[in-house]
């Protein structure tokens, strides 16, 4: 069951900058999602630069925010990876997923 945890590894990340977001722009999940559909990015891509742009003006800190960018899109791509591609997901890759998760969701909490 390696290859869900990863899923759920990126999933934490997720909705944990999603919260953060709605909640500090004062938005509503109605609203945000309404914003999401209107996008031409999908959801996914749409959260991302929208929370890297908010974690940039709270942080101020330029290499910060690209690293946290980064830093999520590896994870995403690990969850694509686990998720669509024919590869064996083994103990190593989940659990690098789970701590990079870790970290992320840590560095986010410290800016909020």
């Amino acid at each position: 069951m390696y290859a869900p945890s990863v899923h759920c590894s990126y999933y934490a990340v997720f909705q944990k900058m999603k919260y953060f977001y709605v909640n500090d722009v004062g938005i509503g999940y109605d609203k945000f999602n309404e914003n999401t559909r209107k996008s031409e990015e999908g959801s996914h891509k749409y959260l991302i630069r929208n929370f890297i742009d908010l974690y940039h003006n709270k942080t101020k800190d330029r290499y910060e925010s690209r690293n946290l960018r980064n830093e999520i899109n590896a994870l995403k791509a690990s969850r694509q990876e686990s998720d669509y591609d024919n590869k064996e997901i083994n103990y190593d890759f989940s659990t690098k997923a789970l701590n990079k998760s870790k970290e992320i969701i840590n560095t986010i909490k410290a800016a909020f």
